[in-house]
């Protein structure tokens, strides 16, 4: 017998309700493309977003706005999804 903590849940995400999973889903879009904002403005209020270097031959800068619009395509995919 499990007390309290996240083990005392004996269930998978496929076993949640199609419903709950959704709004799981959209809440972890909303928070992702929310943090990756923050990030991106941060880097920029503090003039890091310019002097980002390449990172395996890709400049940085690309690899963070690619990593935006991806976020963005997913919520849409989803919203697209519920319709």
């Amino acid at each position: 017998m499990y007390c309290c903590g996240a083990s005392a849940f004996n269930f998978t995400f496929l076993e949640i309700a199609p419903l709950a999973q959704a709004v799981l889903l959209d809440g972890q879009l909303d928070g992702k493309l929310k943090v990756h904002r923050l990030l991106l403005t941060f880097l920029s209020s503090t003039g890091l977003l310019e002097r980002l270097n390449t990172y395996q031959g890709t400049p940085s800068k690309q690899m963070l706005y690619e990593r935006t619009e991806n976020i963005v395509a997913a919520k849409t995919l989803r919203q697209l999804q519920s319709e």
